[in-house]
């Protein structure tokens, strides 16, 4: 439901002429299937140093572009 959810508000535009929200050249027909089970996104903040609020920011982000699993590398050996 939650990835149904974010396809329909990346079809959703607002017009700002009309002041109201739309979906254009309806009707839309839909196949969105993860071609993987999971998609994911790799963070190294063991030899790139990233601050913490830009790692909510990628967080809030993923599932904007549907990844469900984030990879974070926090240490190495070459970061000590």
């Amino acid at each position: 439901v939650m990835h149904g959810l974010e396809t329909l508000s990346q079809l959703v535009d607002f017009d700002f002429s009309e002041k109201q929200y739309q979906i254009g050249s309806l009707p839309i027909l839909i196949e969105d299937t993860p071609r993987f089970k999971h998609r994911e996104v790799l963070i190294d903040t063991a030899r790139h140093y990233q601050p913490v609020a830009m790692l909510y920011r990628i967080l809030d982000s993923m599932t904007y572009a549907k990844i469900n699993v984030m990879h974070w590398h926090l240490t190495d050996t070459q970061s000590f």
